[in-house]
């Protein structure tokens, strides 16, 4: 099976869900790496398992007021974001680094809240897609 047909069957599991994984960016995804569902269900793993450490680091910078660990996370979890997708996630995660970057974390705390809640939709879509591509 294609990553365009598990990207179609993800979708169809994420039916009615405010958040979605692009199917542009997962069909690029697929191009990048040969249509090889296993690779991609590693990459996804390894984003699933990453994205909790980010997700600290937010809190953490936040309760500091590290801007610069506040951008570094930010920066990597829309990367990361955006390769799988996640495009809610990916501009709430850009935005927080913009802010960091200029050093004003006084819309930080909204934002870092956020991506927590926007993480909670996107990680079970991102676990279908892991399951599905290895599967």
């Amino acid at each position: 099976m294609s990553l365009a047909d598990e990207t179609a069957n993800v979708r169809a599991t994420a039916a009615g869900s405010p958040a979605a994984l692009d199917d542009a960016s997962l069909r690029a995804l697929g191009d990048l790496v040969g249509d090889d569902p296993e690779l991609v269900a590693g990459l996804v793993d390894v984003f699933l398992e990453e994205a909790p450490v980010r997700l600290a680091e937010l809190s953490s910078g936040l309760e500091r007021g590290d801007a610069v660990l506040l951008g570094r996370a930010a920066h990597t979890l829309k990367s990361n974001a955006l390769t799988f997708g996640a495009l809610e996630l990916a501009d709430l995660a850009r935005r927080l680094e913009l802010a960091a970057r200029g050093g004003d974390l006084s819309e930080a705390q909204p934002l870092v809240t956020r991506i927590g809640l926007e993480w909670e939709l996107v990680e079970p879509l991102l676990e279908t897609l892991s399951r599905r591509s290895a599967g």
